[in-house]
């Protein structure tokens, strides 16, 4: 959305940078990654034991742990923003919070039925290309990365069934099944 809007990433803050553009520490997705676990919560081996009042203070509006939400110089900053706490953040994630902001400046400035007037025309509006979304070039190395991706077993094509293998319109019936769990099948020659 921020690419479409126009808004770009400065390299870092700076006085000499133009208003337009998105102003952040850059971190990769790697250094994200690993500081994804340091959080502001005591105990993080017992995250699973989480009561409301820990919830209240220790999540943000997601459900996720959030980071300490101060600076070393003592200044509270938002919670749940790795920025504000100067550790950096993916651009992803600068992106993702700025979209956030201007939908929260709508709402502050010009009231709930503005922001959802601008959320349904920014947002709900939008219309997704279905041919461009399932036009697969390499379907079996997709399929075979999305059960890695999700935790199950890798795809395997079985026969299930044949008719008129020596005529001369052979159909074969072959299904894909991950596990016990057919993902589908299709028929051909």
């Amino acid at each position: 959305m921020t690419l479409e809007w126009g808004v770009e990433v400065a390299a870092e803050p700076g006085g000499e940078v133009d208003p337009g553009l998105l102003q952040l520490k850059r971190l990769r997705p790697e250094e994200a990654a690993m500081q994804a676990g340091e959080t502001g919560r005591p105990n993080q081996q017992w995250a699973y034991r989480r009561g409301i009042s820990s919830r209240i203070v220790y999540d943000d509006q997601f459900g996720d742990l959030k980071k300490d939400a101060t600076t070393a110089s003592g200044n509270a900053m938002v919670a749940g923003s790795s920025t504000a706490q100067g550790t950096g953040a993916t651009d992803e994630e600068a992106s993702k919070n700025f979209v956030r902001a201007l939908v929260g400046a709508v709402y502050l400035h010009a009231g709930r039925a503005a922001a959802k007037r601008f959320f349904e025309q920014h947002f709900l509006s939008r219309q997704l290309e279905l041919s461009k979304l399932f036009d697969f070039k390499h379907a079996p190395r997709d399929l075979s990365r999305l059960c890695a991706r999700e935790g199950f077993e890798s795809p395997v094509a079985r026969l299930i069934s044949e008719t008129g293998r020596l005529s001369r319109h052979p159909v074969f019936v072959v299904g894909v099944y991950s596990g016990n769990d057919k993902l589908g099948e299709g028929a051909g020659a």
